[in-house]
């Protein structure tokens, strides 16, 4: 299991750190806080975090450690929840296909200060 003081290890050095917010998954491409709905309870749970400098020029650092590994597990680095696994998965939706009325909540993004990084539970 990834845990936040990791985080904070990883992401210092890229610059002044403000705030480190974890986050589960659960499977969803959606925003779920951790102490709301407990930690992952399966294969496809995944745990997010939302990393926050107080200088807008450490996001470029940030941004260098996508793809590195954090406890065994290549993390994904972004600036947009867009880039990460689960949006990707979704379905796209082509002019034939009905509209749906539900939203997809997102994971709140505030550029330039704020990364994303995902890492799979284990």
């Amino acid at each position: 299991t990834i845990t936040e003081e990791q985080l904070w290890a990883r992401f210092a050095p890229c610059g002044p750190l403000l705030r480190i917010v974890v986050r589960c998954s659960r499977g969803q491409a959606i925003n779920v806080l951790s102490e709301d709905f407990g930690w992952p309870f399966g294969p496809r749970d995944r745990k997010y975090a939302t990393v926050e400098f107080s200088d807008s020029k450490a996001y470029l650092k940030a941004l260098q450690l996508n793809g590195q590994l954090l406890d065994g597990a290549p993390m994904v680095v972004s600036t947009s929840p867009t880039d990460l696994p689960e949006a990707k998965e979704l379905p796209c939706r082509t002019s034939d296909a009905p509209v749906q009325s539900s939203r997809i909540p997102q994971i709140p993004v505030n550029m330039p200060a704020i990364n994303s990084i995902n890492s799979p539970h284990r």
